[in-house]
């Protein structure tokens, strides 16, 4: 049975962000692979040692801002030190440190990158991180032995600027799971979006939008962790129509918020195949997603697509409802045959062989 390390996420069981997600699912319908996953021993009060199988080794550094650079370099060494045959490394940061690892264990290990979105190009990042993100993509793209991408526009961009090859392998959604999945839209009382609070997911606009046009919106996101998602919420206090809520782990929460609400609002521009955007699409409500080619691409560009606040206003008032039906079971079809689980993870335990 081949061992994989895995470096670059908090950590299992997931408790953040999409890579978690990706290594919970690895791990948890896994067939022919043991793993070592590299956790954060700052994102978890309890520290379990086993996880479905899965060894977890605590690095005591956080998994994400400056802290990341580090901690990925110390989980790669972990790693090569442990005679690791493949070493799966989640974004780029850590693959600053490649050309070290590869001159010296090159010949024994072999390093899988999935290199997330075009990260260098997010507004939350300065210039000085921007351009870390971008030299540490390249390097990626030279030295690692494969390149992952999880959209057919991340893969094609990575073409067009380094000519390389990448395996396309997107996002799994179908572990959601709806509590009623015959609720009537005369039943549904709210607009739903779930991101984190960042610039990129347009989180300003929608706001604006639902506050101009008056109708109900819940949206989930980290408010309170930073300087803009504080504003945010102080800005947007007044406007009743708009429920701001901290974020929800919970598989069955969520379940009641997707299964109650008149559609999903996506607001995301960067990053490739969004998790909460494939997850909505198993969730049979309409999608009304910002226009960038990540999200049409995922959609299959059936989605309803806004690109600012007077197009999301008009979608919001003018959609056609009862064309809806038809496009949401289009929607889930395509969900269903494009962003499995079961198919997410035979693609990376074939090539993780």
């Amino acid at each position: 049975m081949k061992k994989v390390h895995v470096i670059g996420i908090v950590g299992i069981p997931a408790n953040y962000g999409g890579f978690e997600t990706l290594v919970e699912n690895l791990v948890e319908k896994r067939s022919q692979i043991e793993y070592v996953v590299y956790c954060s021993s700052k994102g978890y009060k309890a520290r379990i040692r086993d996880y479905h199988g899965a060894r977890l080794v605590y690095i005591p550094l956080k998994a994400n801002g400056w802290q990341s650079i580090l901690y990925d370099f110390i989980g790669l060494l972990k790693a090569c030190l442990s005679k690791a045959e493949n070493v799966l490394i989640l974004g780029v940061s850590g693959a600053i440190f490649l050309p070290i690892f590869k001159l010296i264990w090159g010949n024994s290990t072999r390093f899988i990158i999935n290199v997330d979105g075009r990260e260098w190009k997010r507004k939350k990042f300065g210039l000085l991180q921007s351009l870390f993100l971008k030299v540490s993509e390249k390097i990626a793209c030279k030295w690692a032995d494969v390149v992952i991408a999880d959209n057919q526009e991340i893969s094609s961009s990575l073409w067009n600027e380094y000519k390389i090859r990448c395996e396309l392998i997107a996002y799994g959604g179908d572990q959601v799971k709806l509590i009623d999945k015959h609720v009537e839209p005369v039943d549904r009382k709210y607009f739903f979006a779930l991101s984190r609070v960042e610039p990129e997911n347009n989180v300003e606009m929608i706001l604006e939008s639902f506050k101009e046009v008056n109708l109900p919106l819940i949206y989930i996101g980290n408010w309170e962790n930073s300087s803009y998602g504080r504003g945010l919420r102080k800005k947007f206090a007044s406007a009743s129509c708009i429920r701001m809520k901290d974020p929800v782990f919970d598989k069955e929460e969520l379940s009641i918020y997707r299964s109650y609400a008149i559609a999903y609002i996506h607001g995301h521009s960067a990053g490739g195949t969004n998790p909460s955007l494939v997850e909505s699409m198993f969730c049979r409500m309409p999608i009304i997603a910002f226009d960038c080619e990540y999200n049409r691409y995922t959609t299959a560009g059936l989605a309803e697509f806004f690109c600012d606040t007077s197009t999301l206003c008009s979608k919001l008032t003018e959609l056609n409802w009862n064309r809806q039906g038809e496009v949401v079971a289009r929607i889930a079809e395509f969900a269903k045959y494009s962003y499995s689980w079961s198919d997410i993870v035979n693609k990376y335990e074939k090539l993780l062989k």
